[in-house]
């Protein structure tokens, strides 16, 4: 199973995987679940790699967005093709075959969420007899096209709230990054605490709030730095959805604009190269959930991307969350009556 990401923690004692287990105890009763922990946890940056991730921070959140060190981000963390810090294809697909002979077991079902899409691309043999994917990143899609359908929707939101003008005002720099990234990081957290959450953000009063949110987006620690497990969401994230927009921000509103210059400087390290992508992997039985009001995943995306496997069967969620596992047990049915 894989939990998504890129850059995320997954055995070092956060207790996700536990959690998990706790709350599909049909999945982890009746099978051994395997979940591989991403490169980075084990890695630290050089000096010169902090060195450059602290300044392409400050410059794109105190300067401005296409003010960054974002080639020397590249080249100093030696980000992909190398798979330092996050998966390679064949490096992953060798960790589970390695696993799987080490404690003589079989590979019989994957259930990955969001980018645990891209993951099961990187299987080649054995394959899994069936999946679960929740709210997948639309594999195959490129950055230019996940960046569009996640500012518009982001937008959208706030401006349903009916005080995206109050966003966009914020001539700060700083303040005006903080909250636009903010806006951003609500997309990951539980509907009923983003929905409590957004009112204090849109009227401005609460710049504390927008900072600590934007830290979790761009996973920052201490004063400005970058966690190698930003590394390891650019190290994967650059090479499967190339080309990136670079300095290009999406057409639209103002506040569309704006949350997708945003999400634009987060990934301009990735640079220029276009390495192949991932193309759609299926199984047998497969079953993908989706929701039309996910800011992250967007809908219409994933549905273009699988739309060639017809074995696919669908749950919508009516959950926003990107996190919410809302729709999984649902899919789970779905594929177990499949193999009937």
């Amino acid at each position: 199973m894989d939990f998504g990401g890129p850059g995320l923690a997954v055995l070092a004692g956060n207790g996700r995987l536990q959690a998990f287990r706790d709350a599909f105890p049909r999945l982890a009763d009746g099978a051994n679940l395997l979940a591989l922990e991403e490169p980075w946890v084990r890695r630290t940056p050089s000096p010169a790699c902090r060195t450059a991730l602290r300044r392409y921070y400050h410059d794109v959140r105190e300067v401005g967005p296409y003010a960054s060190h974002a080639v020397d981000v590249r080249y100093s963390c030696r980000l992909s093709p190398s798979g330092e810090w996050g998966f390679e294809p064949a490096g992953f697909d060798r960790a589970i075959r390695a696993v799987l002979r080490q404690e003589r077991l079989r590979l019989d079902g994957f259930v990955g969420m969001s980018f645990g899409s891209v993951r099961l691309s990187y299987l080649t043999d054995p394959r899994p007899a069936w999946s679960v994917l929740v709210r997948p990143f639309p594999v195959g899609a490129t950055g230019t096209e996940v960046i569009d359908s996640r500012a518009q929707r982001t937008a959208a939101i706030v401006l349903e709230s009916g005080n995206g003008t109050a966003v966009t005002a914020n001539s700060d720099n700083a303040g005006r990054f903080d909250l636009l990234s903010a806006l951003v990081e609500l997309g990951y957290l539980d509907d009923r605490q983003a929905a409590d959450l957004l009112p204090h953000l849109t009227h401005g009063d609460a710049p504390a709030l927008a900072h600590t949110l934007a830290g979790q987006l761009w996973q920052t620690y201490g004063d400005g730095d970058l966690s190698a497990g930003f590394l390891a969401y650019l190290d994967e994230m650059c090479r499967v959805a190339a080309p990136w927009p670079g300095s290009a921000a999406p057409a639209g509103d103002l506040l569309t604009v704006a949350v997708g210059t945003v999400l634009a400087a987060a990934h301009r390290p990735c640079g220029s190269e276009t390495p192949p992508r991932p193309v759609v992997s299926g199984t047998d039985r497969m079953c993908l959930v989706v929701s039309a009001t996910d800011p992250v995943a967007s809908e219409a995306l994933v549905r273009r991307q699988y739309a060639a496997l017809k074995q696919v069967r669908w749950v919508r969620s009516a959950v926003r969350s990107h996190s919410s596992l809302d729709g999984l047990a649902g899919c789970l049915d779905q594929v177990a009556a499949a193999g009937r």
